[in-house]
This record gives structure tokens, C-alpha cells and sequence, in this order.
């Protein structure tokens, strides 16, 4: 047991080897090295607190990506540690504000599953040079996971299928 008391939503090894988890209420991320956890609160990487999912990634890099649920920031964790965050203003975007799906994409691109509020169409969206671009009427709602093949295209997983998309930006 590396630790009972923490309640991992999901897991993530970044490519230094260091395990990355989201924990469940109150929307938490730690890291552990092998020796020893270190925990981020909730307070210190999103304004509105207390919340619970959270959905991260990794860059190829092993800096850590992190979205939370009715949360206005994508939290990044730099692999020293610093924090910063990216605006994601879900709700000027016309997304609904439950659990998202994120990924980064080997040019460093920010990609995000929602659904459009008061739809059930899906949209990705990705964040490039400081602006988001949303990518609707997709024939999916539901992403439950995304993939790079070596050429960039992403392979999106959805609970009616495995669709390709290539990107074009």
C-alpha cells in the first residue's frame, strides 16, 4: 500500500517515471516519487473551492495538466513545481460544467471534451497561442478518452465508438 488514505480518481505516470494522482473531495492533486507524496490543495490551484473531479494529463514534458469541474482555469504544474493557470471560461465558451476530458496533444495543444449547455452535442476544444476554438455538431457526446498516432492524428474513444479525427489547425 503506498497510501490508504488517499482516494485516487485517476492515475497518471509521467515520463520521468513520477505517479500523479487526482484525489477525490476536496479536488486535490499529489504526486508521488517513489518516497513521498506531495499533495496540492484544493485552495492553491482553483479560486472556487470546494468542488470534487478533476481530469489531468500530462505534456511529454511531465508537466501536469489539470481540469475541474465548474472550475474557470486549467491548472498546470510545471515539473519544478510551479503552478500557473490557463483561463478556461466554460461558461462564455457555451459548455456545461460537468467532468471534462483533457489531453495534450504532441505540439503542446490543449484539447477538452464538453458538452454544449442545454445540448447534447459534444465539442472538443483545443488551446493554441491564448485562445480557445471550440469544434461542434461532432457525432459523439461523450469522450471517455483520447490518443495521438505518431502522424497527430487523435484517436477519440466515446461510449458509441472509436472515431479518427486530424487536426487541422
Amino acid at each position: 500500500v503506498i497510501d490508504k488514505h488517499l482516494e485516487a480518481r485517476q492515475l497518471l505516470f509521467t515520463p520521468d517515471g513520477v505517479l500523479w494522482a487526482s484525489l477525490n473531495f476536496p479536488g486535490r492533486l499529489g504526486s508521488y516519487d517513489g518516497k513521498t507524496w506531495k499533495i496540492y490543495p484544493g485552495p492553491d490551484l482553483w479560486p472556487e473551492y470546494p468542488f470534487s473531479g478533476i481530469e489531468i494529463t500530462s505534456d511529454a514534458r511531465g508537466n501536469i495538466y489539470g481540469i475541474a469541474e465548474r472550475q474557470e482555469w486549467i491548472v498546470k504544474i510545471d515539473q519544478d513545481g510551479v503552478i500557473s493557470k490557463i483561463p478556461f471560461a466554460y461558461s462564455s465558451l457555451g459548455f456545461n460544467p460537468a467532468i471534462m476530458r483533457i489531453f495534450i496533444d504532441s505540439q503542446d495543444t490543449i484539447w477538452v471534451n464538453a458538452c454544449l449547455k442545454n445540448k447534447t452535442d459534444a465539442c472538443l476544444a483545443y488551446y493554441k497561442e491564448s485562445q480557445w476554438v471550440s469544434l461542434v455538431n461532432l457525432p459523439f457526446t461523450t469522450v471517455t478518452g483520447v490518443n495521438e498516432m505518431p502522424d497527430g492524428t487523435l484517436l477519440v474513444s466515446t461510449v458509441i465508438g472509436l472515431y479518427k479525427f486530424k487536426p487541422e489547425k
